[in-house]
């Protein structure tokens, strides 16, 4: 689907933004991480949906879109589907509550504990009732290479003077160093600074990115972090490497993977290697 005009995008179903043919941060990393030809690869075959991916989307919805949540989604019930009595009981909830999606009843209970969390902590419910708005679609064009670009935020906000896009994850553990692992693993400082830079391509100006990271165990303890400068301008070089490599391989039709044209010399990882004069 053509993507629309740069600009802001408000109300829009995630599976049109989804359709939009931009590029976005999650295809960008592929090129980071692995190379240009399984970004192209990626481009054509979708990624498989996943149990993570679908809980991670509704918990944004149960936070922050309370309606959606009650119209959209429903606690499954504990039958035993096995049985003659279970496939009907099952059969019967579902014609009930037709369209919705249906989770297992330990997520619905998790998610629902978690945003009660959230809306609990001072600092996370000021960050959700100041102005502002939810599920935010932007389509932007960067100006190097000239490449259309999109993205989705989860909510934007005015925060201390700034505006504020607020970026909500599920984690384990909310301690600073697991938050901060999380970052490099996920490459959340690449989000951070692809999502600024839409912004600042619509309309130059003073933004913060704000991590929310709330604990899938309970007590479901959210903390709110914001990156560090030079981390964002890592993920900001990280970024424009991508994107050229992108636009260079479009204009050319070459799709190169991790070292073609060269032969790179391979070592052992440091943990495997040995002096050969202590091996007997």
């Amino acid at each position: 689907m053509t993507a629309p005009d740069p600009n802001l995008y408000f109300g829009i179903p995630e599976a049109d933004y989804r359709a939009w043919e931009a590029e976005c941060q999650s295809s960008l990393k592929v090129v980071t991480a692995l190379s240009v030809r399984h970004y192209q690869a990626a481009e054509t075959v979708p990624s498989e949906p996943s149990e993570a991916k679908d809980l991670g989307s509704a918990f944004h919805v149960c936070l922050q879109e309370r309606k959606r949540w009650d119209d959209e989604y429903v606690c499954g019930i504990d039958v035993d589907r096995r049985t003659t009595k279970g496939k009907a009981a099952w059969a019967a909830f579902l014609a009930e509550h037709a369209g919705k999606a249906v989770l297992k009843r330990k997520d619905y209970e998790m998610l629902e504990a978690m945003r009660d969390s959230v809306w609990s902590d001072t600092t996370c419910r000021a960050l959700l009732t100041a102005p502002g708005a939810t599920e935010v679609s932007i389509v932007a064009r960067d100006p190097e290479t000239g490449l259309l670009l999109k993205g989705r935020i989860d909510r934007l906000t005015e925060w201390q003077g700034y505006t504020a896009v607020l970026d909500w994850k599920s984690i384990d553990s909310g301690e600073r160093s697991n938050c901060a692992r999380a970052v490099a693993n996920y490459g959340y400082h690449f989000q951070a600074a692809f999502y600024l830079h839409l912004l600042e391509c619509l309309e130059p100006g003073a933004r913060r990115f704000l991590l929310g990271f709330v604990e899938k165990r309970h007590p479901h303890v959210p903390v709110v972090y914001e990156l560090d400068e030079g981390d964002l301008d890592q993920g900001r070089a990280e970024f424009q490497s991508a994107l050229r490599r992108v636009a260079k391989a479009r204009e050319s039709g070459i799709y190169p993977g991790y070292n073609e044209g060269t032969v790179e010399v391979l070592r052992l990882p440091g943990w495997a290697r040995r002096d050969p004069e202590f091996i007997e």
